[in-house]
């Protein structure tokens, strides 16, 4: 609406903004490389150095308030954040820091798009390495079903685990008649995984979450957990539960 109002009364606009995550129309136009942006850090100020920084971060006492304010952090300055940036961040070549090796089952995650401006995405996972992502928009399931078969193929995956709601219903059929690779659904709204398991003491799975959906995410935070709290290699840690990047790009 205010772009809209302001788009043809003045030809000299500067929109001033402290960060705010991501989802809004002063981020998107900053980082979308049509206009040029100055940004004014605290480092630029003379008067303020470490010491300044490490007293703000105490007295404010709040990670979302310091990444909007201070770090001009896009990424982490978003209230209910599952996973913050800086433990995705730490966790790019974590098996290279804590010293293990790639090894274990090679596995495809594909979430399906249909036509339209949704993405289909797909992931890599060797063990646990994140080795590749990929993402594209163009084509129908049934192309897109394929392009995940032949990449499963070439490198050798043991399963493909793929998005089994709405339009990737479709996708269980065409690549059980056309892949070799064990293909398995996952339907986020459905039953929580070992439901009667202890998760904590006095509290089961089924206690802690309401679909396999919220616990698969917060099986995800949990891996990550680690990696964003090393600061040196940790010893007796089973590397099953530590989740480590390996891309060449960010994806």
């Amino acid at each position: 609406m205010i772009d809209a109002a302001l788009s043809q009364t003045t030809r000299c606009r500067i929109d001033l903004s402290s960060v705010n995550g991501m989802d809004n129309p002063f981020a998107q136009k900053r980082h979308s490389g049509r206009i040029p942006v100055f940004t004014f850090h605290w480092r630029n100020d003379p008067r303020k150095d470490e010491q300044w920084y490490e007293k703000e971060c105490l007295k404010i006492d709040n990670p979302v308030i310091v990444a909007q304010e201070l770090d001009l952090n896009y990424q982490a300055s978003v209230e209910g954040i599952l996973i913050p940036a800086e433990w995705v961040q730490a966790a790019i070549d974590a098996h290279i820091k804590l010293g293990f090796l790639t090894t274990g089952a090679k596995r495809l995650g594909f979430d399906v798009a249909d036509e339209g401006d949704d993405s289909n995405a797909l992931t890599f996972v060797h063990g646990s390495v994140v080795t590749d992502c990929q993402q594209w928009s163009k084509g129908d399931v049934i192309s897109s079903a394929n392009r995940v078969k032949n990449y499963a193929e070439e490198v050798h995956a043991d399963e493909i685990i793929y998005d089994s709601i709405g339009v990737g219903a479709g996708v269980k059929a065409h690549l059980r008649r056309t892949c070799h690779i064990t293909a398995t659904g996952f339907n986020a709204g459905g039953a929580v995984f070992k439901p009667d398991a202890k998760y904590v003491a006095g509290k089961t799975n089924k206690d802690m979450f309401a679909n396999i959906k919220a616990q698969a995410w917060w099986a995800s935070e949990t891996v990550f957990l680690i990696p964003g709290g090393v600061s040196c290699i940790w010893k007796n840690i089973r590397m099953t539960n530590v989740s480590s990047i390996n891309l060449p790009m960010a994806c």
